[in-house]
């Protein structure tokens, strides 16, 4: 690991420097913010817009949690995915209890959890704590509801309801390791960062650390994990280690590898190691910029925003303003996983100028992300008979990446197909390396270490190209 660290730092190179070998990976050299989150500040009288979207370290954790989640196949819990999840889990939640029965079972409970904790994912945290007060009052003797509710009431900030409800809770009982933090780190996206709040930061950080850890050592001793992706999970974690040690004011105690992991003896249906890995990686970096994802609620907040947007710019009749905000919308839809309300979305965009190239090639590459094929014949005989796209854009390769990364979050299925991974990897790591070039330039992080980090991305980015 050493070694290869070494090479990497030997052959980063200055940060302005452009990759030289001839590659389908290229990094970009930082700029002013483009693409999707740029889009608004070409025109007048869309501030509202351009302050929801100018959060470029929401589109960073996006494109982190894509690269992360590709690199080891694991799905993420975003999107359709995440739906068809909770779905499941209000289904099986109806039929686990039928009418008539005393009691309720420890599978309803878990169920019952679960659900609350996708809520709370999406930014429904009152639903969710008002789930779990029901189901503390109906398991009273279960501390599983409890705990969950003690980590959502810390999360959205409010410390004392949350230690209250550890009280008269046996603390040499064994029966809910990791739930406390396997109910931090799924929830995290839901939540609202606490700003100048080092030291809850600096927990969360450091529980997610911890669990991450554990789950690494388990599914390492497995033998599950190619050597490329060993390498990448052990310069995942350096990294880590080096943000969580920026908050030296929580002791983060390291993990006991004989301890039992978060699998082991674990109630109702444990997520996968290498999907809790990149709950874990983006809990840690969410709390360590004091940001979050665009996500549930968040989302909804900003597509109404843009939405309000358009129509303002319609009834100006600012055509390049309209085609720019139904790309917006089209990019917002597409991460919250309404593939059809994007496609549409696009052909508004290219209805008011055909002539743009932007709505034909974003809505291609779309289709055939996430299997549209009718629909993408369809585009294209549309452009071949309109004569579309034949003014072309300096920002469209920015978009498309930016597309991507939406399409697997928004899908949540696709960062665990090989298929797909020749497209998702290089444009997640082409936003990541973006921003890891900014942050070195303009906000004084460790220089070395992201060039290092840069360039040992760079040669396994390579490594996965077909």
């Amino acid at each position: 690991m050493f070694n290869f660290l070494r090479r990497a730092a030997a052959s980063a190179g200055p940060l302005s420097a452009v990759h030289r070998r001839k590659t389908l990976v290229r990094p970009r050299v930082p700029s002013p913010p483009r693409g999707h989150m740029a889009l608004a500040r070409q025109h007048r009288g869309l501030r509202d817009l351009d302050a929801a979207l100018a959060s470029g370290d929401a589109a960073f954790l996006d494109a982190a949690h894509a690269l992360a989640a590709s690199s080891i196949r694991a799905n993420t819990i975003t999107g359709r995915l995440l739906r068809s999840i909770e779905g499941a889990s209000a289904d099986a939640s109806k039929d686990a209890e039928p009418p008539g029965s005393e009691g309720v079972s420890d599978a309803a409970v878990q169920r019952r959890i679960q659900q609350a904790l996708l809520r709370a994912r999406e930014g429904r945290f009152e639903e969710a704590l008002a789930d779990l007060d029901r189901v503390v009052g109906d398991s009273p003797g279960d501390p599983d509801p409890r705990i969950t509710a003690s980590a959502l009431c810390y999360l959205q900030g409010a410390h004392r309801p949350a230690g209250d409800l550890f009280a008269g809770l046996p603390l040499d009982a064994v029966i809910w390791p990791w739930t406390y933090e396997i109910a931090t780190v799924l929830a995290m996206p839901g939540s609202s960062p606490q700003p100048a709040r080092r030291t809850f930061d600096g927990n969360v950080m450091c529980r997610a650390t911890r669990l991450a850890e554990s789950t690494l050592f388990a599914s390492l001793g497995k033998g599950e994990w190619s050597m490329a992706s060993k390498v990448m999970l052990s310069l995942s974690f350096r990294l880590l280690r080096i943000f969580v040690s920026q908050y030296r004011l929580v002791p983060c105690n390291p993990v006991d590898r004989s301890a039992p992991g978060p699998g082991a003896g674990a109630r109702g249906r444990p997520i996968p190691g290498n999907t809790m890995l990149v709950e874990c990686s983006q809990a840690i970096l969410a709390s360590a910029l004091q940001a979050r994802p665009l996500c549930g609620a968040r989302l909804q907040e900003v597509r109404s925003v843009a939405q309000r947007a358009l129509a303002l710019v319609e009834a100006e009749g600012d055509i390049p303003a309209a085609v720019d905000v139904n790309l917006v919308l089209a990019f917002l839809a597409t991460r919250d996983g309404q593939f059809d309300e994007a496609l549409r979305r696009y052909k508004a965009a290219a209805q008011k100028d055909p002539a743009d190239s932007r709505p034909y090639e974003l809505a291609d590459w779309l289709c055939c992300l996430v299997g549209l094929a009718k629909e993408q014949n369809a585009w294209r005989r549309s452009k071949k008979k309109l004569g579309g796209g034949t003014k072309p854009h300096d920002w469209l390769p920015v978009l498309r990446d930016q597309l991507l990364v939406a399409a697997a979050l928004g899908h949540g299925g696709l960062t665990a197909s090989d298929a797909h991974r020749a497209h998702i990897s290089p444009a997640a790591w082409r936003e990541v390396d973006g921003w890891l070039a900014a942050a070195a330039l303009h906000l004084g992080l460790n220089r070395l270490t992201i060039r290092m980090l840069r360039a040992a991305l760079r040669r396994l980015i390579q490594q996965w190209q077909p």
